[in-house]
């Protein structure tokens, strides 16, 4: 849904079975997959190269933004309290063996009628990350996401420890340049799951030579609908990427021919051979 923002490449594998279609991610045996990678200044002018030497590396730059985002969302969770209990605990397809460290909620979406006059249904695993007291004492969901600056002479030129305090909408409006992609990612994950607020962490290097020690900066707290309308991120647009999608696949799907499956081999799509399996590739515009 946030297709067009997205510079690096990425693929999602489709799987068809009967008359419904199942939109997963590529293993990647442990390794974090582009779906899921929190690139860092993917979308700035001049973007962190893969083949960099060092720790600034783009690879390497996500996966500490990884290890980021997780220590940060544990920072800001009580930890001495009870966990909160959903209505439904017990998830489907829930696999033995701890906790997941957040809340699933499974919803529905109509996105129109097919060829056939029949409802196209996407059902979505969403999540929230927390949940904290309303005003009135109601429960509010939280999605928590943190920023990570590594290098602001190489990022931006906004340094947080001078601007964070009296300029706080400045670092934002030059996270949402550099990082467009994730940003629209997060959002439209707290819009899918009905999310009350997005909780933002700032989190910068001790030492712009240590990728390993990090320090609490600030966080801020925003409204994901309200949020979405200062990236410019239109819900309906999305909406509109996905039914595309859907549509694609579903008429590779129906009709025999050969696709790409992987770069070293294809497979056949067709009634006959079901589940069918579909890469869908987006390639780099980096030369």
């Amino acid at each position: 849904m946030t297709a067009p923002r997205s510079v690096y490449s990425w693929d999602i594998v489709a799987h068809r079975v009967g008359d419904k279609l199942f939109l997963d991610k590529r293993d990647t045996g442990g390794i974090s997959n582009p779906v899921d990678a929190l690139t860092v200044s993917e979308t700035s002018g001049d973007p962190p190269s893969f083949e960099g030497a060092g720790i600034n590396n783009a690879k390497d730059l996500a996966t500490e933004a990884l290890f980021i985002n997780q220590n940060f969302r544990r920072q800001v969770l009580k930890r001495n309290e009870h966990p909160y209990v959903m209505a439904h605990p017990r998830a489907p397809f829930e696999e033995e063996g701890g906790e997941s460290g957040c809340g699933y909620r499974y919803r529905k979406w109509t996105l129109g009628k097919n060829a056939n006059g029949k409802p196209i249904e996407v059902v979505c695993r969403t999540e929230h990350d927390g949940v904290m007291a309303g005003p009135s004492g109601d429960v509010q969901y939280l999605t928590i996401k943190s920023f990570n600056e590594w290098d602001s002479s190489q990022s931006g030129g906004v340094d947080w420890r001078v601007k964070l305090d009296g300029q706080k909408g400045a670092v934002l409006a030059t996270e949402i340049k550099n990082n467009s992609c994730k940003l629209a990612k997060w959002t439209v994950q707290a819009l899918l799951a009905n999310s009350d607020a997005i909780k933002f962490g700032y989190v910068s290097r001790m030492s712009v030579r240590n990728s390993a020690q990090h320090v609490i900066l600030g966080t801020q707290q925003l409204r994901p609908v309200e949020f979405a309308q200062n990236i410019s991120m239109n819900m309906d647009n999305g909406w509109g990427i996905l039914r595309c999608v859907i549509d694609r696949l579903v008429l590779y799907a129906s009709t025999p021919r050969k696709v790409p499956a992987d770069e070293r081999s294809t497979v056949t799509c067709g009634e006959t051979i079901l589940p069918t399996r579909r890469h869908i590739r987006k390639r780099s515009r980096l030369k």
